[in-house]
């Protein structure tokens, strides 16, 4: 019994940095939208999904109606940052978005990609980071409560 309290304790401390380091990519990508850097994404539910974590800014999003190419080729941009889904779809089309970016003298930015991927067990999409924010909260609710 006592190793179960032993594995439930690492599972929530490995909780815990996972949404701390999810926290951060996020203020990480506040900062970028906020220097004037769009965010590229798949689709509405993922552009809702950030704006809805507060962060603001030109986020712009795939259409299915348009072409991948002539959507980069339109774009009068620096740098873009890439957050696409983190699932082989996602995946590929950052890789595809990268490449042509690269060509168009576009500079990519895939670090907050890169970072959020990895936590992918419990993120497989952008728009599911928005239960970050219920967990978060539930943890200050509870932090408060102890503390009263």
């Amino acid at each position: 019994m006592p190793r179960m309290r032993e594995e439930r304790a690492l599972d929530r401390g490995d909780l815990e940095a996972e949404l701390v380091e999810t926290g951060e990519v996020l203020l990480e990508l506040q900062e970028l939208a906020s220097e004037g850097i769009p965010i590229l994404v798949e689709g509405r539910r993922d552009k809702e999904a950030l704006e809805s974590l507060g962060i603001r800014g030109k986020i712009l999003e795939f259409s299915s109606q348009r072409r991948r190419l002539g959507f980069l080729e339109g774009l009068k941009d620096r740098k873009v940052v890439i957050l696409t889904d983190f699932d082989e779809k996602g995946e590929e089309l950052a890789s595809f978005c990268s490449k042509h970016l690269n060509e168009l003298g576009v500079e990519p930015i895939l670090e907050p990609y890169q970072k959020l991927k990895k936590l992918k067990k419990r993120f497989k999409e952008v728009e599911s980071l928005v239960r970050l924010k219920t967990v978060l909260e539930r943890i200050k609710w509870k932090d408060q409560k102890t503390r009263s």
